[in-house]
């Protein structure tokens, strides 16, 4: 009798929560849809005219590896050649390689959160880890050109922190490590916020006690970003008022409005209170987490740690730049990372709770599915809005408009983004927006 009972109610878990997963991919699909992207501006702009540069001088080291913004966007770049070379410059392919980088990443997370839940609440936990890595706020990093950046280095991020942990034999472990390795220099010629995940691998291979591996990923790690910062031309130096020990209460405030993406948005005010819970469960989890023996336990710490790093990368990197709770929504998806490893972390011990306390343990998992449901509808209409925004202020700067906003969007050179976007158009390059979304432009 108690095994049926146990039967009937895994089957009615995995109904209930493939229905919520299903409905969920509907929404996201509609947002990313909804949030795309095509025409070009702000840092497209300095793309193009590189890629422009290519064509006259065919010089493609140049191409690729000068750096942009203290970043070498490597997969960006080849992105941008490919679109125009095999599609015409229609903007698709962004789209196309940010979705699948996020869909693959989603992929991964969720497999290694169904592990770690166990056969029982394999299923369920799989689904919350799809979910959050799919929220709708992450559609903006999927569906604009500017924003896949992030995503190219997260993929490989997460891809490399996977690889190395194996618990094969000795010849595979090294293969494995050997692919991680790459897939972490992957991730810095995506965006250089992929450089977090060398102390990210570092701690795993610490916490397994592989002391050859922590040697081989710091001294690798350390070849590889010594080489991105120092190959020609070079990353420009860092600004030393930005090491100013003065600026270090407003460092500490972009940490932790970072650290609440995305509820931030919907409450700028209260970004540091949502940004310390976020800490101190991080933290936590870092601490007391049984990364020796449990291999679920080391990815939810590594996946936790880079977003950690990323997070003090950006409060170095943007402090005195803008308001501390201006934290851009483009950086959410950097936060996936620690919140499906706090979920990881939460997987086991709610697989040992399940057997004395079932029905908690139920409601605990749907009422999980259900806030992530609803915050997807609330952030789909926020990421839908906002790209709704920038295709508006797009089309006014093509209709001859110029005001601050537009300045600080599009370009605060209005001769050259002219330029730039005229050359375009004469190529047939990036000239539209995707049909039915394309706002009005006979007036702004």
């Amino acid at each position: 009798m108690g095994e049926a009972r146990s039967g009937q109610s895994a089957a009615r878990r995995r109904l209930v929560f493939g229905g919520l997963g299903v409905l969920y991919l509907a929404i996201f699909a509609v947002v990313v849809w909804r949030a795309s992207v095509l025409e070009p501006y702000s840092d497209m702009l300095n793309w193009l005219e590189r890629y422009f540069r290519l064509q006259a001088d065919g010089d493609w080291a140049a191409y690729l590896l000068a750096p942009h913004n203290e970043h070498r966007l490597v997969w960006t770049l080849l992105v941008l050649a490919g679109d125009i070379r095999l599609f015409g410059g229609q903007g698709w392919l962004f789209v196309a390689v940010g979705l699948g980088a996020l869909v693959v990443t989603a992929g991964l997370l969720a497999r290694e959160a169904g592990r770690a839940g166990g056969p029982e609440l394999a299923p369920a936990m799989a689904v919350l880890a799809g979910m959050t890595t799919l929220m709708s706020a992450n559609a903006l990093d999927a569906a604009v050109h500017l924003n896949t950046t992030y995503v190219h280095a997260l993929v490989c991020a997460v891809a490399a922190i996977l690889l190395a942990e194996t618990s094969a034999g000795p010849r595979r472990t090294r293969a494995r490590l050997a692919a991680a390795i790459a897939c972490a220099c992957a991730a810095g010629l995506g965006n250089s916020v992929g450089l977090a995940v060398w102390p990210a691998l570092a701690l795993g291979a610490v916490r397994r006690r592989d002391w050859m591996g922590a040697t081989a990923v710091l001294l690798a790690g350390a070849v590889f970003t010594l080489a991105l910062v120092r190959l020609p031309p070079a990353l420009h130096p860092v600004d030393p008022v930005a090491w100013d020990l003065r600026q270090a209460p407003g460092a500490g405030l972009v940490f932790l409005n970072y650290l609440a993406l995305p509820e931030l948005k919907a409450a700028p005010g209260f970004g540091w209170l949502f940004g310390l819970i976020a800490l101190g469960l991080s933290l936590a989890g870092l601490v007391w987490a049984d990364g020796r023996a449990r291999r679920s336990d080391r990815v939810a710490q590594q996946l936790i740690l880079f977003t950690l790093a990323t997070a003090l990368m950006a409060a170095i990197g943007r402090t005195g730049l803008a308001a501390p709770q201006e934290a851009p929504a483009r950086y959410a998806v950097l936060l996936v990372p620690a919140h499906v490893g706090l979920l990881m972390l939460a997987a086991p011990r709610l697989a040992q709770l399940r057997p004395a306390q079932p029905a908690l343990v139920e409601r605990i998992l749907i009422a999980a599915a259900v806030a992530l449901l609803v915050q997807e509808v609330v952030m789909g209409v926020f990421a839908a809005r906002t790209s709704e925004i920038t295709r508006g202020a797009v089309a006014e700067f093509r209709a001859g408009g110029w005001t601050p906003r537009l300045a600080a969007l599009v370009c605060p050179d209005r001769a050259y983004a002219q330029a730039i976007l005229a050359r375009a158009k004469a190529a047939g390059l990036y000239h539209s927006e995707a049909p039915g979304l394309a706002p009005s432009r006979s007036a702004p």
